[in-house]
């Protein structure tokens, strides 16, 4: 009987869909609601079958731009807390979602790819060729320097050069991206290092855990490469890009200490053994960036 209710009910609201007319909402026997999406019947604000709120508006601009931003970009209340949260409690964000505090902040992953976006949306305006062409002969007056030292000759020299060059167009392309890349590379050896410690010591963290934690962490690096572009200039390139890691640094040692506890020297002998093994894997990655273009140049 409810079932062959059930089916009256989606055909009735089909009729009116089809006519240009969307119920607000539809009574069921005894003052039950009925869903508009599955035709269930049920008492409260959402349906407990298909998860669609009771009261259905009409679509207008606004609640489609505003559907937009929530379903699709993940932009909602709690992204402005969140952001402010990762720049000076950035451990507790992170444990406070790791134990279950969801819906009091944003989803990381979406977040990084939010920032990450806006990043490379403000890189394309705001970066200019002479700060790549800058950037690109500071390092190679640095190489060059190292080199004659070393004993390098001109022609292995010149090579390098070349594959630096076209080493910092495709970071300076993808800086947004290069950024997230950064945390499948720090994850692992954050886990390794960090999974049985302070309150992850009876239960360790997992590898999705950390993958979360160094989302978190993404977008503390990200936001501060936001809010350096627009004081990027082509003398002081060197002067912004230093303070932004004097930034990026610290923010990232307070997310570890706050989240883990550890006593001061446990945190710095698992840091340096953390950095050692990061470094390696950033020059292997970098390398192997690099080695992509100096084979288009071969």
């Amino acid at each position: 009987m409810t079932s062959k209710r059930n089916i009256e009910t989606m055909m009735k609201i089909k009729r009116m869909i089809r006519e240009g007319f969307i119920p607000q909402q539809q009574e069921g026997s005894a003052g039950r609601q009925l869903c508009l999406n599955c035709g269930a019947e049920f008492e409260g604000t959402y349906c407990p079958c298909c998860g669609q709120r009771a009261t259905v508006k009409r679509i207008t601009m606004r609640r489609a731009l505003r559907s937009f931003m929530t379903q699709v970009v993940g932009l909602q209340a709690n992204l402005p807390r969140t952001l402010i949260d990762l720049l000076y409690r950035p451990g507790y964000l992170a444990a406070d979602y790791l134990n279950g505090k969801r819906r009091h902040y944003a989803n990381p992953f979406s977040t990084i790819l939010l920032l990450a976006t806006i990043f490379v949306l403000l890189n394309q305006y705001l970066m200019q060729t002479d700060l790549i062409v800058a950037t690109t002969n500071i390092s190679n007056e640095v190489s060059n320097h190292l080199y004659e030292r070393m004993g390098v000759s001109q022609a292995e020299s010149d090579l390098s050069s070349q594959m630096t060059i076209a080493m910092l167009d495709k970071i300076y392309a993808n800086f947004g991206f290069f950024n997230l890349l950064m945390v499948p590379i720090l994850t692992l050896p954050f886990w390794l290092i960090f999974r049985k410690q302070g309150a992850y010591s009876q239960s360790p963290m997992n590898l999705a855990e950390a993958t979360t934690v160094m989302a978190y962490t993404g977008c503390q690096n990200q936001i501060v490469n936001i809010l350096g572009l627009p004081f990027i200039t082509t003398h002081n390139i060197g002067t912004v890009t230093t303070i932004e890691y004097f930034l990026v640094i610290p923010l990232f040692l307070l997310t570890l200490w706050q989240l883990f506890g550890l006593s001061l020297g446990r945190f710095i002998w698992r840091m340096c053994l953390f950095a050692v093994v990061c470094f390696v894997l950033l020059i292997l990655t970098i390398i192997m960036v690099s080695l992509i273009p100096y084979q288009q140049i071969g």
